[in-house]
């Protein structure tokens, strides 16, 4: 089973395909029974089967869904392999089984050493969101980065997180402490488009603390969050 991510060879996770990373604009939520009264959105680890198409994911939450059909998608392109990402599905289960309603790319970045990095990028981004996994496996965050058509055909931003530091106080937690990395590369800042990206955690320990530090059009912002 190969596990499939997108990374550039320096270890940038490209943004290359932002204008159709929208995330969803409103409540799509309708009351009584109809059809999206049971629509919920989960990241997962999402497995493809000999043709490509999602047959199964695992929840952050631990849930194991089976698919009512196989969904395809155009982002995700390799036989029985396993990629992040954001499904929307409809919760009423029938025989065991969940139907797709769509599923969106997380892009996945592992940390970087900061003896590896040349020169450290952190142009502004707006973050949205941050959160853990439930066991502590991602950090996921939901950003909003400015975007538009570039005066040169391969322009394309980098988007990464830098390892820090690691402090270990006498008690045994630790704090970990990340930099996001985002390179807008001369692409220009029309509009703003929606980025999902997860971070891979390895080793956290409960009450460890992790806090990521953001340059955002705000300025310097860090966002702190303990795994439970």
């Amino acid at each position: 089973m190969k596990i499939c991510r997108r990374l550039l060879s320096s270890g940038l996770l490209a943004a290359a395909v932002l204008t159709a990373l929208w995330s969803c604009e409103g409540d799509v939520y309708e009351t009584g029974d109809g059809d999206l009264s049971y629509l919920r959105a989960d990241f997962a680890m999402a497995y493809t089967d000999s043709k490509a198409a999602f047959y199964r994911a695992e929840t952050d939450e631990g849930a194991q869904l089976s698919f009512s059909e196989p969904y395809a998608t155009k982002w995700a392109t390799v036989a029985d392999s396993v990629y992040r990402a954001l499904v929307y599905y409809n919760n009423k289960v029938e025989d065991g089984k969940v139907e797709v309603v769509t599923a969106s790319q997380v892009l996945t970045v592992w940390p970087m050493q900061r003896e590896r990095i040349k020169k450290l990028f952190t142009d502004p981004v707006h973050c949205e969101s941050a959160w853990l996994s439930k066991d502590a496996s991602f950090l996921n965050l939901g950003l909003r980065l400015k975007t538009g058509t570039p005066d040169q055909a391969d322009a394309r931003q980098s988007v990464g997180v830098m390892r820090d530091t690691v402090v270990a106080h006498p008690s045994g937690h630790r704090l970990h402490e990340f930099t996001l990395f985002h390179d807008q590369n001369g692409v220009p800042e029309y509009y703003s488009a929606q980025l999902w990206v997860s971070l891979r955690l390895d080793g956290m320990a409960a009450a460890d603390t992790i806090v990521l530090h953001v340059n955002t059009y705000d300025g310097m912002k860090e966002r702190r969050l303990v795994v439970e």
